[in-house]
């Protein structure tokens, strides 16, 4: 069955807002350069982790749930997102609970395979806490490439995009053991710790030149339909575990 084409299907996506749960100081948040071999969508710009989920799964995390309509965030680029929603869960914590939990499976899911840590999550290196935040409704949009892109093909402001119906599921992780995040992966040829400040002053400006520093002088861009960062920049809005 195709998701993503009919709004009544539309396709289930966890985003992780990653936070070091040992930084002192300002609070800082993981963000990565999508690679252009592994990410035919959105490539080469600045993302929160992100991953495609069941929708058996997405049910699941979602019964655990109490969503609440909230107002749509305060920034300009929300072009197509027609809902959010505040969530209020329990905490999971990876110590306590296992793959049983479908917060900790699909948290644990994307740390393996986006960011290469499953060996120092076996071995208990890696630990954290994590909460749904906030879950958007919406369309994503991508340029028409020469590989299948998902959603479906329509004309927008007289260009060919696909356009997919998406419901962008925002974690926030508190994570322990951030000495051992890669700086690079499959997915993310650049990955990084930046504040929270930065972070925020990304989403205002829709400007992510700023960023060069980090990432070593190379230029960086973002995704004007950037869902991800939005859903990051809403769970932050909606107040962080204490």
């Amino acid at each position: 069955m195709k998701y993503g084409i009919d709004p009544s299907r539309p396709s289930k996506i966890v985003v992780l807002s990653i936070f070091d749960d040992e930084s002192r100081g300002e609070k800082r948040i993981l963000v990565g350069i999508r690679s252009e071999d592994t990410n035919p969508t959105h490539s080469n710009v600045v993302s929160v982790p992100t991953q495609r989920i069941p929708e058996s799964i997405y049910d699941d995390i979602m019964k655990r749930c109490s969503a609440v309509l909230t107002k749509k965030p305060d920034c300009d680029f929300p072009e197509r997102v027609r809902k959010t929603f505040s969530l209020s869960t329990a905490i999971s914590d990876n110590e306590k609970e296992k793959g049983h939990n479908s917060v900790i499976f699909t948290v644990e899911s994307l740390l393996s395979t986006k960011l290469g840590l499953a060996d120092y999550l076996e071995s208990g290196k890696v630990k954290f806490i994590a909460r749904p935040r906030v879950l958007l409704e919406g369309e994503v949009f991508y340029e028409e490439k020469d590989v299948e892109i998902p959603g479906e093909k329509i004309i927008l402001n007289g260009e060919t995009v696909y356009r997919e119906q998406a419901m962008m599921l925002n974690i926030e992780v508190r994570l322990k053991g951030a000495e051992f995040i890669p700086t690079q992966t499959a997915s993310y040829r650049k990955i990084r710790w930046i504040t929270l400040t930065d972070f925020k002053k990304l989403i205002s400006t829709r400007e992510a030149s700023f960023l060069a520093p980090v990432f070593d002088g190379e230029g960086v861009h973002l995704c004007v339909h950037g869902m991800c960062l939005l859903s990051s920049d809403a769970a932050i809005e909606t107040g962080l575990i204490r």
